[in-house]
Parts: C-alpha cells; sequence; structure tokens
C-alpha cells in the first residue's frame, strides 16, 4: 500500500497571516515599479526552516513588467499583447488580450 498523507490544513489565522502576506508582498513589487502578470497559489511559497517557518514568498518573476509612468502616471498600453499567465488564474484582461 502507498504511504498516503492527509493534505495539511491551515487553520483561520494561518490564512489570514498568509492572506496579508501575500497582498505585502504584491505591494512591495507595485511600489518598486512592477507588475507580477503570473499571480496563482503555485507562485507562493511557505518557508519551512526554523527561521522563514510560517513566512509567505512571491515567487516567479519571469512575466513581470516595469510599469512605466508619464508625469507619475502610469500609462495607457497602446497595443493587444499576446496572452500571458496561467489561463485559470488569469485576470479578465489578460484574457481579453489587453497589455497588462
Amino acid at each position: 500500500m502507498v504511504n498516503y498523507k492527509r493534505p495539511f490544513k491551515f487553520n483561520l489565522h494561518s490564512i489570514l497571516k498568509f492572506g496579508i502576506q501575500a497582498i505585502e508582498a504584491l505591494r512591495v513589487v507595485h511600489s518598486n515599479g512592477f507588475i507580477h502578470r503570473d499571480i496563482k497559489p503555485g507562485n507562493f511559497l511557505i518557508g519551512n526552516t526554523k527561521n522563514t517557518s510560517g513566512i509567505f514568498y512571491l515567487t516567479d518573476f519571469r512575466l513581470c513588467k516595469k510599469i512605466h509612468k508619464v508625469n507619475g502616471i502610469i500609462a495607457k498600453p497602446t497595443h493587444k499583447a499576446n496572452f500571458r499567465g496561467a489561463l485559470l488564474y488569469a485576470s479578465l484582461n489578460a484574457h481579453h488580450l489587453d497589455e497588462l
């Protein structure tokens, strides 16, 4: 018989803590002038060492894009784009092929 482990379930406190950390990670990315463009559960990791336990990490910046600003205002995209990201988690703009 194959060893079977029941899926680990997080309690409400942990879910809220990770949600706040995920939002904070995105805030840091945006405040540094970038958009991630591939937000999905698989791109978040949870630390598993003594020093990183309980810390949520945002990963996979391959589709990351620098935000262009004109006079401090985010410039509007000028063209349609190819689809990027994961179909299941992509924004409506990505599905409409709008530049992100």
